[in-house]
């Protein structure tokens, strides 16, 4: 083989590449929000409204993750078992922590979860991305009924899609999120969605719910950075907010 001929190799492999990468991030991207210009949203993406630098960007965790001196990581021992929650509780709150940000919160005979993620790994695929170190405080098939479940933002460690579909299947539960995150629940069959924006307020079921800002940012893909919103949530609820 001559030169010229590897190196016209090396490029259409590159080309190949790159193409399979573009299509892969387009794939894994999530619907755009499309709604009126605010103090958070140009029209086309969120953003952060407090002068914060803008956040990291895709060339920065490549670059991030080829320089960076990682420390050791010490195993962790496995906790003990959990108790398994009860059905409901009608009085006073229990707030059981799952994992991550996974909360199971038992309240005025509701249970509410909170960015459930049963997953081994957060990420697009099941064999690739960070692996789980201990498991789940609760075990899936160990959950009560649960009526609803809320999303802070679309991040992988988050909203996770496995989890997502056997919540549908084993719960049907109703979903509020913010701005956006609903066009990419509705594409796995979730119907019972409500979406909100930074300071509105819905009442699910006599409960007050209010979206409150967070600072964040959100992107599953290559194409859809910053096009859902992202935000914090308070309930009101009988024993208080």
């Amino acid at each position: 083989m001559t030169r010229k001929f590897l190196l016209k190799m090396v490029l259409y492999l590159l080309l190949l590449f790159v193409i399979i990468g573009f299509g892969l991030g387009a794939y894994f991207s999530s619907p755009a929000y499309s709604g009126p210009e605010s103090d958070h949203f140009d029209g086309k993406r969120f953003f952060n409204p407090w002068g914060l630098e803008p956040t990291k960007g895709y060339s920065d965790v490549i670059k991030w993750a080829f320089t960076r001196e990682p420390g050791k990581w010490d195993e962790m021992p496995l906790p003990a078992p959990g108790t398994i929650p009860a059905s409901r509780e009608e009085e006073g709150w229990v707030i059981t922590f799952v994992n991550h940000a996974t909360l199971l919160l038992q309240a005025d005979g509701k249970n509410i979860l909170f960015d459930p993620i049963w997953s081994e790994r957060t990420s697009p695929v099941s064999f690739l991305g960070p692996k789980r170190q201990i498991p789940p405080g609760v075990a899936f098939d160990e959950l009560p009924p649960i009526d609803l479940v809320i999303y802070s933002h679309n991040h992988y460690d988050h909203l996770d899609v496995p989890t997502l579909k056997k919540l549908l299947a084993a719960h049907d539960p109703a979903f509020i999120v913010p701005l956006g995150v609903d066009l990419f629940l509705e594409k796995y069959g979730a119907k019972k969605v409500k979406a909100l924006d930074w300071w509105e307020k819905t009442i699910w079921e006599n409960i007050p719910i209010h979206a409150i800002p967070a600072r964040h940012f959100s992107g599953r893909g290559l194409l859809d950075r910053d096009k859902s919103l992202w935000a914090g949530f308070t309930l009101e609820l009988a024993g208080g907010r």
